[in-house]
């Protein structure tokens, strides 16, 4: 995780939220320090993917770190699930449409994130699929996201 893009009263934050819309102000307080162009990377975390959201966030986190290693200024939002998991119902399987709803299409609809790269089993993803749809009503460059980058994925 890219955990520098966070200041260390962000991070605080993050751990202590209590809405969807407290996580998205401090996820746009670190967009806007970014240089742009910016980029996040999409795909599965809570549903599809590898089937288990473990396995997604590490797969997830390693494509992040793969794409700002070539050179790609990428927001992190691996850093904000903590805050996600804290405001999702305790014991519930359901989905949260806030994340969506509140916290990407605010990030979307604020300019700052300029390209999507879609991780290639994003089809199996809520969110991801979402994103693709959102992308076009942001006007956000949608690509796919370069393969060789994850090749040697463990």
């Amino acid at each position: 995780m890219l955990h520098h893009q966070c200041t260390l009263d962000e991070i605080a934050g993050i751990a202590n939220v209590s809405s969807m819309n407290e996580l998205r102000d401090i996820a746009l307080s670190v967009l806007e320090r970014l240089q742009p162009p910016v980029a996040q990377v999409c795909g599965p975390i809570t549903t599809g993917g590898r089937g288990t959201v473990v396995e997604n966030m590490r797969f997830f986190s390693f494509a992040v770190k793969q794409l700002h290693e070539s050179g790609i200024v990428v927001f992190d939002q691996m850093i904000f699930q903590t805050g996600m998991l804290k405001l999702r119902k305790v014991g519930s399987s359901e989905y949260s449409q806030d994340i969506l709803d509140v916290f990407y299409r605010g990030l979307f609809s604020s300019g700052h994130i300029r390209r999507l790269y879609f991780l290639p089993d994003w089809r199996s993803s809520i969110g991801a699929t979402w994103e693709r749809v959102e992308a076009t009503r942001h006007q956000i460059e949608v690509l796919d996201y370069p393969l060789h980058l994850i090749s040697d994925f463990a």
